[in-house]
């Protein structure tokens, strides 16, 4: 499996906040969102057998392991890697961009499901089957750049059945943190049943990588 880094640190989203975790970012994406911040995993990594990739996790000491990307679910080794974590007993949650199928890995214990908005300018769509894959364990994503963003998610909200936790994230990317306030204070004032979730990792180190 290609791979670009493997860490321990905080989780900085998502109901998990503030867990410590080993990340595991693989390399390659099938999207180039406009505002991605991962960038530099789109291409390159190293190919790493998965005993190594195991191993590595092993000395982070870590309950939980993230995996994330660039695009963790193009990875055709996937399902092998999530049973060999699973048998030791790791806790897995993966962040996956929404456009492909989630059933293949029912080990999983928590998908976290990004939707992109228009503001992402997504080559593909949001794979509408994930929406009965989730579970009440798992969560769908949003990252809200713009009122238009805003606009699109209360629609998507208010059309759809939805059977887990719903996140909306402010993106910040070349944007101050006015847009973070304003954000929170549109989902207030419309009451929406979501859970508002800040990036702190970035907010404690910045974009960079290893975070």
């Amino acid at each position: 499996m290609k791979i670009i880094e493997i860490f321990r640190c905080i989780q900085g989203e998502c109901s998990l906040q503030g867990e410590m975790m080993a990340f595991v970012r693989t390399a390659g994406c099938n999207l180039r969102c406009a505002w991605c911040d991962t960038k530099y995993a789109y291409k390159g990594g190293r190919n790493m057998p998965l005993s190594r990739i195991v191993a590595k996790v092993r000395k982070l000491r870590c309950k939980w392991v993230n995996i994330t990307g660039g695009e963790p679910l193009i990875q055709s080794e996937m399902p092998a890697l999530v049973d060999a974590l699973k048998e030791l007993d790791f806790k897995v949650v993966i962040f996956t961009n929404g456009t492909i199928d989630i059933a293949r890995l029912p080990n999983v214990d928590k998908f976290v499901v990004d939707w992109k908005l228009p503001s992402a300018h997504p080559k593909e769509a949001f794979n509408m089957v994930n929406l009965n894959r989730l579970s009440p364990a798992d969560e769908l994503k949003f990252v809200v750049k713009d009122t238009v963003d805003y606009t699109v998610m209360k629609d998507i909200l208010e059309g759809v059945k939805i059977r887990c936790k719903v996140l909306v994230s402010p993106a910040l990317d070349g944007k101050s943190m006015k847009w973070a306030k304003e954000l929170a204070e549109m989902i207030a004032f419309d009451n929406l049943e979501v859970r508002y979730s800040l990036q702190i990792h970035k907010v404690l180190w910045g974009n960079r990588r290893g975070v």
